[in-house]
């Protein structure tokens, strides 16, 4: 059986479109920090890794009585912020749209989850908001913004007394982590939708 030309070049034509898999999407940060004696910076960036990592701590209270509640450092990063240095995961941004802002930059927050909880404990769905003090129980009680990697001298922190804002967590597992994050103290922002999923560690 011959196949004519014309369909032979239709069937080609079909066959190339449904190898091509649909652009990946991901989703945009916002990120608005004042390096040490410079101009304020702000830039939208691909959130293409994020990063939670969960820790047990036991305060002692004004009484002389112990608490116990896991801790969280969740950071959202356009780099793999758990790559070896010697050893970058450039195929993490492979996808990434030609234009998208790449260069080395994450936002971190820490959250404390109820009393009573720990580090084995999951991260629950809901709405944080600000805390007083570095130690208060169900509340982000710190912020920062870093770039280069971390190094010395590149990075800025939220002023938790100013910080206003709060993390919204629709769905949190290593398969599916969504939700919305909109922090600022005045000068420092960190605001965002995301979608995707998420590296989860838990240290005891």
């Amino acid at each position: 059986m011959k196949i004519g030309p014309v369909l032979l070049i239709a069937m080609l034509f079909f066959a190339g479109c449904s190898k091509q898999p649909p652009p990946r999407q991901f989703d945009q940060l916002k990120l608005s920090y004042t390096p040490y004696q410079k101009p304020m910076v702000q830039r939208q960036i691909p959130i293409v890794f994020v990063q939670v990592d969960g820790f047990t701590m036991n305060e002692s209270q004004s009484d002389g009585s112990m608490i116990t509640y896991g801790q969280h450092w969740l950071c959202f990063a356009n780099y793999d912020v758990s790559e070896n240095p010697d050893r970058p995961n450039t195929k993490i941004l492979q996808d990434v749209p030609p234009g998208s802002d790449i260069e080395p930059i994450k936002a971190c927050l820490m959250l404390n989850d109820k009393e009573g909880t720990t580090a084995s404990a999951p991260l629950l769905p809901g709405t944080y908001f600000i805390g007083t003090t570095k130690n208060m129980t169900d509340r982000i009680v710190e912020a920062g913004i870093f770039w280069d990697k971390g190094k010395l001298g590149s990075q800025t922190g939220l002023d938790l007394a100013k910080m206003k804002g709060q993390l919204k967590l629709d769905s949190v597992s290593e398969d599916e982590f969504s939700g919305e994050i909109d922090l600022s103290d005045g000068e420092n922002l960190i605001a965002g939708t995301f979608n995707g999923k998420a590296k989860i560690k838990k240290y005891k």
